[in-house]
């Protein structure tokens, strides 16, 4: 178990991490190949729960693999991720809007896998819609808009067929906010544990996104 400090930083990763979002002006119906905000949304994602498992809230209860084979040879195998619920944030921790998400999947259980954690938790905070141009940026504006450490502030302009978001950082920042740092030194996940989680996270995104 990560000391306490570490737990609470690790209840804040989505919104801490916004300080590092790609641009601060964007169009946020537009999308092109190799997309940062996409990948940053993966990355975003990824992290949090990175962080959620390495403090000791999350916990990688299982890994299954399924191979599917042909001739006795195996062509692909299909791998998943059963995630429990370790231990749940008091009630005094300070816990970041997505975090809080990802906790309400364990209403009901205190397990479940991280595919449909992810795709739930999107399905939620992106209104149940697969057309979007670009699912990565509605995902993070919808964290900018909720952020309980108010570290941003932005600026929705439509005009014509645009619809531009400015983002620009708070000048009255919670003090709270200076009481976390995140830190990634004492990460207790194998590197390919990390990646399949990336690769978990970037499939669900792209569920819900239609460039049709």
């Amino acid at each position: 178990m990560a000391d306490r400090t570490q737990q609470h930083n690790s209840l804040l990763t989505s919104e801490i991490l916004l300080l590092q979002i790609p641009r601060a002006k964007f169009n946020a119906d537009s999308w092109q190949i190799c997309d940062e905000f996409m990948n940053f949304a993966v990355e975003l994602i990824s992290s949090t729960f990175v962080s959620l498992i390495s403090s000791g809230y999350l916990f990688i209860l299982e890994k299954e693999r399924k191979p599917f084979k042909a001739l006795n040879l195996t062509i692909w195998t299909n791998e998943k991720y059963l995630i429990k619920l370790q231990e749940k944030p008091r009630e005094a921790e300070f816990t970041g809007w997505f975090e809080d998400k990802i906790f309400k999947q364990f209403t009901f259980s205190n397990s479940c896998y991280l595919d449909k954690i992810v795709y739930n938790v999107l399905n939620d905070i992106l209104n149940k819609n697969h057309n979007h141009i670009n699912p990565g940026k509605v995902f993070l504006l919808e964290i900018v808009k909720n952020q309980k450490l108010n570290i941003l502030k932005f600026n929705q302009t439509t005009k014509w067929f645009s619809n531009y978001i400015t983002i620009a950082l708070n000048n009255n920042l919670e003090t709270n906010f200076k009481k976390h740092q995140l830190r990634t030194d004492n990460l207790n996940l194998m590197d390919n544990e990390i990646l399949f989680i990336k690769k978990t996270v970037k499939k669900q995104l792209n569920k819900f996104q239609n460039l049709d």
